[in-house]
């Protein structure tokens, strides 16, 4: 009889098998961050020595215009470089040189070097850290960073910023902090961002019901859309859902004034 050793020998996934999971985790974890949805396919040819990673718009996304292209790539460029430095031996490092982006949404160059993050996920990043400091420092309650909480679906999420009402035993609040270009979008782009962004904040609110909370959520922007009408229009819909919305370059007595 073969040994339990022989018996799942073949079970083991190699290891450029394990490489693609990873580095399609690590990608996947980056593109989540950004309004539109981008389907990861990694592929690793050994006998070229490349690590090659398709980048595909999901089904009915708007076409991306050039620079948000560029800047898909370039993170991902950097994702696989980071991967292979820190989890993977020298042999399969030295790969990385022929390793490419092939990607329907752009083709970089090969990877000659580790670069610095595109200006616009630095923005983003920098905005996200700086609303959750902020609560941090003036949110009365008790204030949660990146909550853990269970979706209706049993997939797991990250709340931005949570906050228990220590008078309170049952309300609750939170807010998801995005950092959305609505003036880059089209106006198809615009209400189907919105809508995905909604359906988001409502498995929140649900992960929250389900364990008896009163709940006020509300999301946040960096800046109004310069089109007033679209600012309204993304307002309006989120209300409808019973989400505020604040733009943060806007004051308390900007918002009264309009309302």
């Amino acid at each position: 009889m073969a040994s339990d050793k022989s018996l799942f020998a073949d079970e083991h996934p190699t290891k450029e098998e394990w490489i693609e999971v990873y580095i399609t985790h690590k990608i996947k974890q980056f593109t989540d961050l950004y309004a539109d949805r981008i389907g990861v396919r990694v592929a690793i040819i050994p006998k070229k020595q490349e690590i090659v990673i398709t980048l595909i718009l999901a089904n009915e996304q708007e076409e991306m215009s050039q620079p948000a292209k560029k800047i898909y790539c370039d993170e991902v460029e950097k994702i696989v470089k980071s991967v292979l430095v820190d989890e993977i031996d020298k042999s399969i490092s030295h790969a990385a040189q022929a390793s490419r982006v092939d990607s329907e949404i752009g083709r970089p160059s090969p990877m000659t070097g580790l670069n610095n993050e595109p200006s616009q996920l630095q923005r983003g990043k920098s905005f996200h850290k700086k609303m959750q400091a902020d609560w941090l420092d003036t949110a009365e309650g008790q204030i949660l960073i990146e909550k853990a909480v269970t979706k209706p679906t049993g997939r797991k999420g990250r709340i931005d910023i949570f906050v228990d009402d220590d008078d309170s035993n049952n309300l609750v609040a939170f807010a998801e902090v995005k950092d959305s270009d609505w003036d880059k979008m089209t106006d198809s782009a615009v209400r189907r961002n919105v809508r995905r962004q909604i359906r988001q904040v409502w498995n929140y609110i649900e992960s929250q019901l389900k364990t008896k909370k009163d709940v006020s959520p509300g999301i946040i922007f960096p800046k109004q859309p310069k089109d007033k009408e679209r600012m309204k229009l993304i307002e309006s819909m989120f209300e409808e859902d019973g989400i505020p919305v604040v733009w943060q370059d806007e004051t308390i007595e900007e918002r009264k004034a309009r309302s």
